[in-house]
């Protein structure tokens, strides 16, 4: 899945699964991937972080950067 825009810094990203998709835990881990271009996207550097956040209620993931 490719975003259809630019998502800047600070945003977050909304991921709905259907109520049918089994969330099991309470807490996941952002990583950047290994091929990550932190000339375009500075996580770690000067203060920026990423962040995930689950509500199994909801089905939701947030990813918040």
């Amino acid at each position: 899945m490719k975003a259809p825009g630019v998502i800047y810094m600070d945003s977050e990203v909304i991921i709905d699964f259907p109520k049918q998709f089994d969330i099991r835990r309470s807490a996941y881990t952002c990583r950047l991937g290994a091929n990550h271009d932190s000339t375009n996207l500075p996580y770690g550097i000067a203060g920026a972080s990423l962040t995930c956040t689950v509500d199994n209620n909801l089905r939701r993931f947030v990813i918040r950067g």
